[in-house]
């Protein structure tokens, strides 16, 4: 959820046509501009309380319903968010930070179409803004609008940004294009995004996927040496990531895609001792395709031992 300031042009719902009518009207309106301040001081359920409190008091505090649109988004609750985003736009709230958050609302309900749409809007009043393309591009991918999601990775990859952020877009691009058998151009951007997790140091929670697809693409392209040195930098990788955390609910899948891979590919290559090995470990995760060819190949008299 990005994290931007909203600035509403009717701050308090006090408009030229919405001006308060009575002292009771001005009385209310300072209580709620007094809740509201509050809940800016608060988190999570107290400050929607204190939001709510506010809007019941003054039901057309635009910003009010931006707030807590926000919050409720931080906190999942997305269709609340987006009927209170909504609430916001028809009193008139219309910065343009709040088509970036209505679209996330939106993304994460599965509107896709309304989300692109949002983003699209942010990008027209924000072009230099890499977010709003890297947004739509996700967006794009679940269209499967894949041209206009490579293009906005491209825009999102040649405006300034963090580097982890810079790296995913490579990434992200290399697998549509390698997706739409462009292979090499795929290539291309896998190398970049490793080049740019090793330039910044570190591991980086994709870098072990970039190996992963990377080592797919090259046994397509025939470089199966290279395939099975990217499969063994992603299954060392995901490894220590697991090492460290101790968590073979989150890892355990991952790793075991990761071994099945290579030793499927090191059984084509008949290297059979290692093709095995790598099986049995993946299985042992669990993996039923690895179980499965362990039972049809010459594997499975070493896993009776």
């Amino acid at each position: 959820m990005a994290a931007f300031l909203l600035s509403c042009h009717n701050n308090n719902g006090n408009t030229s046509d919405n001006i308060p009518s009575s002292k009771s009207d001005s009385v209310n309106n300072h209580a709620a501009e007094a809740y509201f301040d509050s809940a800016k001081n608060e988190e999570d359920t107290t400050a929607v309380i204190h939001y709510t409190k506010a809007i019941a008091l003054n039901p057309n505090y635009a910003e009010a319903y931006f707030w807590r649109g926000k919050e409720e988004e931080i906190n999942n609750y997305h269709r609340k968010a987006l009927s209170d985003f909504n609430k916001a736009l028809a009193l008139n709230c219309t910065d343009t930070d709040f088509y970036l958050l209505r679209g996330e609302s939106k993304a994460a309900l599965a509107d896709d179409s309304g989300a692109a749409a949002d983003f699209s809007k942010y990008i027209d009043r924000n072009p230099k803004d890499p977010v709003g393309y890297g947004l739509r591009a996700i967006s794009r991918v679940n269209l499967k609008e894949f041209s206009g999601a490579i293009d906005d990775y491209t825009k999102d990859i040649l405006l300034p940004g963090e580097n982890d952020v810079i790296a995913g877009d490579y990434f992200e691009r290399g697998k549509l294009k390698d997706s739409l058998q462009q292979y090499q151009a795929a290539l291309l951007d896998y190398n970049k995004a490793i080049q740019i997790d090793r330039d910044s140091g570190g591991y980086k929670d994709e870098e072990a996927d970039v190996y992963l697809s990377r080592g797919q693409l090259k046994t397509e392209l025939k470089d199966y040496r290279g395939a099975v040195s990217d499969f063994t930098t992603a299954i060392d990788l995901t490894m220590s990531d697991y090492l460290k955390q101790k968590e073979i609910k989150l890892f355990g899948k991952k790793l075991a895609g990761d071994y099945l891979k290579r030793g499927q590919l090191q059984l084509f290559l008949g290297q059979q001792r290692q093709a095995c090995a790598d099986l049995n470990k993946a299985a042992a995760l669990g993996d039923a395709i690895a179980a499965g060819l362990i039972k049809t190949t010459p594997c499975q008299p070493e896993a009776s031992n």
